[in-house]
Order: C-alpha cells, then structure tokens, then sequence
C-alpha cells in the first residue's frame, strides 16, 4: 500500500469518527449538558485525519514532511502555510455553518 493510500485510509476512517463525536456533542450542549473532554475527544481524530490529508494530497510519509517542509525557501513556506491555513478555516467554518443550520 502506498503513501497515498494509507492517507486516505487514515482520511475515511478518522472522519466518521469525528463527526460522530461531533454530533454527539452537539446533541449533549442542546440538552443543557457539557464534558470537560469534548475539545479532547474531538481533537483526536480531527488531527489524525489532518494527517491523513496531508499524506493524501502531498504523497509523502507524515514523518518526513518535516523534512521536505524544512527544504522550502522561506517565502514558499509562508505563502504554503498561509494558503493552507485559509483552507483550513474555509472548511471550519462550512462546517460550522452548515451544521448549525
């Protein structure tokens, strides 16, 4: 199995489970009931699935982006970051929009 497909492995499985989590704590904070551990809980499988993506879209091993990040000149680390981060909040923020609907 390739890179790219342990990515989206890690992709479709750790997204069911975070909108499962999701949901269930959408569900508890209409009821008027609220855990400590929910940012933790949804926290997990959101960052496992950011891994996932990243292996997806770039084809390489989570544990040598760093390396290849580290090769970019500064400037194309900025505007990669600051790309990525506005996609990032795009994708929140429908999210948020939709299931709050």
């Amino acid at each position: 199995m390739n890179t790219r497909q342990k990515g989206a492995l890690k992709l479709l499985i750790s997204t069911p489970v975070f909108v499962v989590i999701l949901c269930w704590v959408y569900t508890g904070n209409t009821k008027g009931t609220q855990h400590t551990y929910e940012p933790t809980l949804m926290a997990l499988p959101g960052a496992y699935a950011m891994v996932g993506l990243i292996e997806l879209v770039s084809g390489t091993p989570f544990s040598q982006f760093n390396d290849l990040w580290m090769n970019l000149k500064g400037w194309q680390r900025g505007v990669f970051g600051t790309v990525f981060l506005l996609l990032v909040f795009v994708a929140m923020f429908a999210g948020m929009y939709f299931f709050l609907q």
